[in-house]
């Protein structure tokens, strides 16, 4: 593995579906667990000798088309390891493909909860993207050969080297889901509740979810529920806020326990508010008396 003659940037021009030539993807960056998913990881980059590369931007590059999504060329970079056909990738990452690399792609890595939820995720699928309808309706089959473009399993994931944009879409479909597991499983198994809890936790994509995944670790009677909120927060709160955010998750799922045990009302002759105002005005009373209590 020794250095290159020169690791000097140099340009690429992308095809029109933005593979870059001579580029391929040999893994991702990282070890994940079957049981700490969903995740996203980079892809590891090679060129046509082997040599690890990182992608660059053009400084100079042409003025886009209207509509144009990403640039006709990049620069490449070569870094100073030599990645072999087989075997171990040098540091720390994890071997899959290889593949043709793309501009804009990443590697999403699904595990065991993501497996199990397979079915269920298939209510929370997007209509306008493809790819990700196309992987969860894979998985709910149980995975039959041939596999989706671009997909491995590998040591109990399933990963899929696929555009941010789709990444995206799935990464919704999964916390759709890890959010009503949480709500379902309130009131019900702590160790259910801690499972469902620690998912939302991995799928979080905002504060409220954090907080809502603090909340239900904390109900379930885990020690472990501000450690989370601090190590997961960029900005970790100060104890005060932070206890006072998860009185209110609290609550809330209190409520939403309370009303979902209830007969569905508002479907029958006479019926006067239908559920969904009534939970909105319930939240409102909740959050208000949230407050109230932390102060």
């Amino acid at each position: 593995m020794s250095k290159p003659s020169s690791n000097k940037p140099y340009p690429v021009t992308l095809s029109h579906e933005g593979e870059i030539p001579g580029v391929q993807v040999v893994g991702f960056h990282g070890e994940v667990d079957a049981g700490d998913t969903p995740a996203r990881r980079a892809a590891i980059l090679v060129d046509a000798e082997g040599w690890l590369v990182r992608i660059l931007p053009f400084s100079d590059a042409p003025e886009r088309e209207p509509g144009e999504e990403r640039p006709a060329r990049i620069r490449l970079e070569r870094g100073p390891l030599r990645v072999d056909a087989e075997g171990p990738l040098p540091g720390v990452g994890t071997r899959l493909g290889p593949w043709p690399a793309r501009l804009g792609y990443t590697v999403v890595l699904l595990g065991q909860t993501e497996l199990r939820a397979a079915a269920r995720l298939a209510a929370h699928a997007p209509a306008d993207e493809s790819g990700p309808t196309r992987l969860i309706q894979w998985l709910a089959q149980g995975r039959p050969a041939p596999a989706p473009e671009w997909t491995a399993q590998l040591n109990g994931l399933v990963a899929w080297y696929c555009p941010e944009r789709e990444a995206h879409a799935l990464w919704l479909s999964i916390l759709r889901e890890a959010r009503l597991a949480a709500l379902q499983s309130f009131g019900g198994s702590p160790q259910l509740l801690e499972e469902a809890a620690w998912w939302l936790s991995r799928t979080a994509l905002s504060d409220d979810d954090l907080y809502l995944s603090a909340a239900c670790l904390k109900h379930a009677g885990s020690p472990h529920a501000e450690a989370m909120l601090q190590a997961m927060m960029e900005t970790p709160p100060a104890p005060g806020e932070l206890q006072k955010r998860m009185t209110e998750q609290l609550l809330f799922l209190d409520a939403e326990a309370r009303l979902a045990s209830r007969p569905e009302e508002g479907t029958g002759p006479g019926a006067s508010q239908p559920l969904d105002v009534e939970l909105s005005r319930t939240r409102s009373r909740v959050r208000q008396g949230a407050l109230i209590q932390a102060r």
